[in-house]
């Protein structure tokens, strides 16, 4: 698992939770080539914390990153993942 994602869990899963909206999470999945309904898990916060699962895994939240900042370069997304160990 990502260090990022063990040394900054609440940072980023907040991001997502609080000001994201279930639609913009589908899109977000959809641009990293993920089926938000495919996560295996119900309710929006159990399918962040699967998204932040599965990217960890995947050595890729930089890509979540970038594809999140593109609609919502506002949000605080560099300081929600500013360890620097991915």
């Amino acid at each position: 698992m990502s260090n990022t994602i063990i040394q900054h869990p609440d940072s980023l899963r907040q991001l997502l939770m609080l000001r994201l909206s279930e639609g913009d999470l589908r899109t977000l999945c959809s641009n990293l080539g993920l089926h938000y309904d495919g996560l295996p898990v119900q309710g929006q916060a159990s399918r962040i914390d699967e998204l932040l699962r599965t990217v960890a895994q995947s050595d890729r939240i930089y890509e979540l990153v970038a594809a999140g900042k593109l609609p919502h370069r506002d949000l605080g997304w560099d300081a929600a993942v500013a360890s620097g160990d991915f």
